[in-house]
């Protein structure tokens, strides 16, 4: 309603053009955002916004949570792509800043909170969060000091792309793992229950463990080319805050 205050429309395309002509007080528009930017926040799941994931994830059959976890991450990536790049790329300096925080707090909170979890799905929860911070960091680096450059922007923004393409892949084969044992009698709620799975069963062991490895970026597998993606699209652009950003997304790693 904001927006719409300032700008006269919803349409993605006129919002763009209205922002564009400067003729749009900032103030009202930075306001708009700041509330667009906490939906998408909650959609993506990042902190501060993140406290449903680990209890819906835990709480919910395993079969709905393997669908919460993945198809929607895609389509909450693509409704931020349509609202912060198609709509309000001129305000990307605002949006940023916003974002930057969001990264960090997910990144942080999403790495230390999962090595505390005994349970398997409210551990992949939080591994949701810092992922979801991972792909954040890649929109970050798509407009630099409010310049855009249309090769950083599409290698930027591809490589969040990538990296939620994965996740979401990795996602669906952990899930679909811990769906399968449990339609054999193995439930698999602790992450204790997967003690001997390999003597149970090989290929499910060989699956998670593959899913589980990719997710934390380990070579040569595809999580840690995503990771990677996103990392040059930062160090690229010679920004000092980003570069500070890679690193610390190193570490939390």
């Amino acid at each position: 309603s904001m927006l719409y205050g300032a700008t006269g429309s919803l349409d993605i395309g006129q919002v763009f053009k209205a922002v564009l002509s400067g003729q749009v007080k900032h103030q009202v528009l930075v306001f708009g955002l700041v509330f667009v930017v906490a939906g998408l926040a909650f959609k993506l799941g990042v902190v501060p916004f993140h406290m449903w994931i680990p209890d819906v994830y835990q709480g919910a059959p395993t079969a709905i949570t393997l669908m919460i976890g993945s198809a929607p991450k895609l389509a909450a990536f693509a409704i931020t792509m349509r609202l912060l790049v198609d709509g309000l790329l001129p305000l990307a300096i605002d949006w940023q800043q916003m974002l930057a925080v969001l990264a960090i707090g997910s990144l942080l909170i999403g790495n230390l909170a999962a090595i505390a979890q005994t349970n398997l799905k409210r551990m992949l929860a939080y591994s949701t969060i810092s992922q979801m911070g991972f792909v954040l960091l890649g929109l970050l680096s798509g407009v630099i000091n409010g310049q855009v450059n249309s090769a950083v922007a599409e290698n930027a923004y591809s490589a969040s792309m990538f990296y939620v393409v994965t996740y979401v892949l990795t996602t669906l084969a952990t899930f679909g793992v811990i769906l399968l044992l449990a339609r054999e009698g193995f439930e698999s709620e602790e992450i204790s229950d997967l003690a001997g799975l390999n003597q149970r069963s090989p290929l499910y062991a060989g699956v998670m463990a593959i899913c589980l490895f990719s997710m934390a970026g380990i070579p040569p597998l595809v999580g840690f080319y995503a990771k990677l993606a996103v990392l040059q699209s930062l160090i690229t652009t010679n920004s000092t805050l980003l570069l500070q950003l890679s690193i610390l997304a190193v570490l939390l790693s």
